[in-house]
């Protein structure tokens, strides 16, 4: 089906600083939608997220804005409130908000961010296997409507190979400082450790002295582009992602696709997106990250060959066959067969 005389919308939230990476993700996409036949409408919200009387604002303006498919693309699921069901498609990162909170506000957050929204919505994507079955765990629906359509590495993101330094500290690359981020972990089993940190995503002045306390060398960078993001994966040495939770883990597939060495979780998402490329720890246990460290840090051989598992991991998330899902789903909607 050509998409010429359709009009096909993508709903972005208004990004606070630092917060882009839905934005990028859909950028990429849509660039090679374009080369498919397919070119969505980007409205980006005119209001922040936050509170009652702008999220309500941003439903009526979804409302106004609507197109013959509508794609939430995440983050502001209540926007499905004031679209038709019936040509809604809403993509859903992750549930990790749900674990953060209690009482009420669980309730009330889970209901007019999850609940409604998966009701009111055609479909439903979500960005990993692990992300359908705690939406399904936590989401009465029908998991006939929730597609895994999994997130696509920036096209900028290109093998960048580097030799390991011998002769000074290497360049630990930690992507975010968010409290699953685990950086308190990670800073516990560096201590003592002769590295360099290089931490994206604004630090806390806690997280700062504590930093200080384990005597790490480190910088921290936030708010980067995209060109900026691409280079400080290119200095790196090897990319410590030790989250507790995640919905996908982009930045594995971005250090893949550069070549460098992946210390990632062994829950969640996690060992779903790095496949073989990537040493797994337990983030739980910080004696486990810092094991796994020494071992990246100390062994060549280990290092060789989770770069080339990387390369063979890495296909799996090509950006056309992404691209192709998302189409697939839209055809549908407009021919209003998705069965």
């Amino acid at each position: 089906m050509r998409f010429d005389t359709s009009k096909i919308v993508h709903f972005h939230r208004r990004p606070f600083d630092g917060a882009h990476s839905i934005e990028g993700l859909f950028q990429t996409i849509r660039e090679q939608m374009q080369t498919q036949g397919c070119v969505p409408e980007v409205k980006v919200s005119p209001w922040y997220s936050k509170g009652i009387v702008s999220r309500a604002r941003m439903i009526r303006w979804a409302a106004n804005n609507a197109g013959d498919v509508n794609h939430i693309t995440g983050d502001v699921h209540f926007l499905a409130l004031g679209l038709d069901p019936a040509t809604t498609v809403l993509t859903i990162h992750d549930l990790e908000i749900l674990s953060r909170l209690r009482g009420a506000s669980k309730f009330l957050l889970k209901w007019f961010w999850f609940t409604l929204p998966v009701k009111r919505s055609r479909v439903v994507t979500v960005i990993s296997e692990c992300t359908k079955q705690d939406l399904l765990k936590n989401i009465s629906c029908d998991p006939n409507k929730v597609f895994v359509v999994p997130d696509a590495v920036d096209q900028q993101f290109q093998p960048r190979p580097k030799p390991f330094p011998t002769d000074k500290s290497p360049t630990i690359l930690q992507i975010g400082t968010r409290h699953n981020k685990n950086l308190k972990r990670v800073s516990e089993a560096l201590a003592g450790l002769n590295v360099q940190l290089h931490v994206v995503g604004r630090l806390e002045p806690q997280q700062v002295e504590l930093l200080k306390a384990n005597k790490i060398t480190f910088r921290n960078s936030w708010n980067l582009s995209r060109e900026d993001l691409l280079e400080a994966y290119q200095s790196s040495d090897l990319l410590s992602f030790v989250s507790t939770s995640e919905g996908f883990g982009m930045p594995i597939l971005e250090a893949q696709w550069i070549e460098r060495p992946v210390l990632t979780s062994n829950v969640s998402s996690m060992p779903e997106v790095a496949g073989d490329g990537a040493l797994l720890v337990d983030p739980f246990d910080v004696e486990s990250i810092r094991n796994g460290f020494k071992r990246l840090l100390s062994d060549s051989t280990l290092r060789c060959d989770l770069i080339e598992r990387g390369r063979s991991n890495r296909r799996r998330f090509g950006l056309e066959h992404v691209s192709a899902q998302y189409l697939q789903i839209y055809e549908k909607i407009i021919g209003r067969d998705l069965r």
